[in-house]
């Protein structure tokens, strides 16, 4: 589910995660542009992960943190992890779609990420942006080509989860004018 994105751990289980996270991690999830351009620089492994399984381009997405999106997905290291999965599956246009970060969905969209990749649970970016009730990133998605009848693992698809939620927005922006 995409409850799991939210984060909500407290204190405590995000610093003991923050302490298990690579430097680039770190820095990505900071927004610490200048250090991710000279970690990346010096060689550090722009595929490492956290704890979670997350990449410095996940973490980055997650913050909203565009410059540092920019800085890793302009080193060949880092754009080839755009598609990468977290241990759950996420991806980096999941993690962007359900926090709603629009900026950081246009850069994975430019990189070349794919929009319909699926989870663990069959849950696709576009799925995640309208259960959330993110019109706008729905709408990005179904413009870069995402699917909305795709059926998740309980058979729901993005316009049966926004009736489900009474999003009107996020129908309006599955192509649906009639609700």
């Amino acid at each position: 589910m995409f409850w799991r994105w939210g984060g909500g751990e407290g204190a405590r289980g995000s610093r003991l995660r923050r302490a298990k996270m690579s430097a680039l991690c770190e820095a990505a999830a900071a927004g610490d542009d200048a250090k991710v351009a000279s970690l990346l620089g010096s060689g550090a492994d722009a595929k490492a992960v956290d704890g979670e399984g997350r990449t410095p381009v996940m973490l980055a997405s997650k913050h909203g943190h565009i410059a540092a999106l920019r800085t890793l997905l302009g080193s060949a290291a880092g754009k080839a992890t755009v598609d990468v999965a977290d241990k759950d599956g996420g991806t980096a246009v999941m993690t962007a779609a359900i926090h709603n970060e629009l900026a950081c969905l246009d850069e994975l969209i430019a990189a070349g990420a794919k929009v319909d990749l699926e989870d663990s649970d069959k849950w696709t970016a576009l799925q995640f942006a309208v259960c959330a009730g993110h019109a706008q990133a729905a709408a990005k998605l179904v413009e870069a080509g995402a699917h909305p009848a795709h059926k998740n693992k309980d058979g729901d698809t993005a316009h049966s989860l926004a009736d489900k939620h009474g999003y009107t927005e996020a129908l309006r922006a599955l192509g649906v004018h009639s609700f």
